[in-house]
């Protein structure tokens, strides 16, 4: 598996406001249903996050 399939799922060239929407969305749904994420996709998921107001 590449980096680049690794993180298909990260929404790319976006504002900070739609990273931060995008983020805690995969965050709520990733919980919701009881999903595990791995460490970079931790990482990646709260630097969203962090773009947040």
């Amino acid at each position: 598996m590449t980096s680049q399939t690794r993180t298909w799922w990260r929404i790319s060239r976006s504002s900070a406001g739609e990273r931060c929407t995008y983020g805690r969305a995969w965050t709520d749904i990733t919980y919701g249903y009881g999903l595990s994420i791995m460490e970079r996709e931790k990482e990646a998921l709260a630097s969203m996050i962090n773009t947040c107001d």
